[in-house]
């Protein structure tokens, strides 16, 4: 199962390296992270989707959705 639930958040994580331009992806690849215990790159992952999803909110994005994600990520933080 560990390697299972590993090689989803593998997939995911190369997908973002594709196409890095998906807030909630970052978002939920820092989630997964977290779960995994690998905080490092959960931190890293909850900084991009921040930075993602500020750019969008600048470039006229979809508010609440960019909202939604910014929220989650203070939420994984603890703010």
């Amino acid at each position: 199962r560990a390697a299972f639930i590993q090689s989803m958040v593998e997939r995911l994580a190369g997908r973002l390296e594709e196409n890095p331009d998906d807030p909630a992806g970052w978002l939920r690849l820092g989630r997964a992270y977290g779960v995994l215990g690998r905080a490092d790159e959960a931190k890293a992952a909850l900084d991009k989707a921040e930075e993602t999803a500020m750019a969008r909110l600048e470039n006229g994005g979809d508010q609440a959705e960019m909202q939604a994600v910014l929220n989650g990520v203070k939420a994984l933080r603890g703010q």
